[in-house]
């Protein structure tokens, strides 16, 4: 089934992520303010995830990161909730060595990604990072 991409990004702004981002503001000591634009930039990531679904997505915050991991952690909302964006699973897989251990072709691709943030946000996340990325594909 065809998803428009304003019906795929009210599903992004609407996701029920209340318990997640709780969850780690706990862990992780945020304060409101942090929690608030960790859960921006992380609809964001979902939302550049989606527009560049056929590409890898080699760049996320670190704060950003930890709402991506405790989502994953709710691993049958997160399944529904990739289903509903995606129409697939969205994977998440680390990288090594954060941007001293990127070299050609990943190189490329954060720099590409910071690009689409760009265009798409007017601006990059804050302290974006090459620590983890999104497969490609419709598989």
């Amino acid at each position: 089934m065809a998803r428009s991409a304003l019906s795929v990004r009210h599903a992004i702004d609407t996701l029920k992520l209340d318990d997640v981002l709780s969850r780690v503001v706990e862990e992780r000591h945020w304060t409101e303010g942090q929690a608030k634009e960790a859960l921006i930039w992380y609809r964001n990531f979902l939302w550049l995830a989606y527009k560049h679904r056929n590409s890898r997505l080699l760049a996320i915050n670190e704060d950003s990161d930890h709402l991506w991991h405790a989502h994953i952690t709710f691993t049958k909302r997160y399944s529904r909730d990739c289903d509903r964006i995606f129409g697939r699973f969205l994977d998440h897989t680390p990288t090594r060595g954060g941007l001293r251990g990127l070299t050609g072709q990943n190189r490329k691709l954060y720099d590409l990604a910071l690009r689409w943030y760009e265009e798409e946000f007017d601006s990059t996340p804050p302290n974006p990072s090459p620590q983890c990325y999104t497969a490609s594909g419709s598989g």
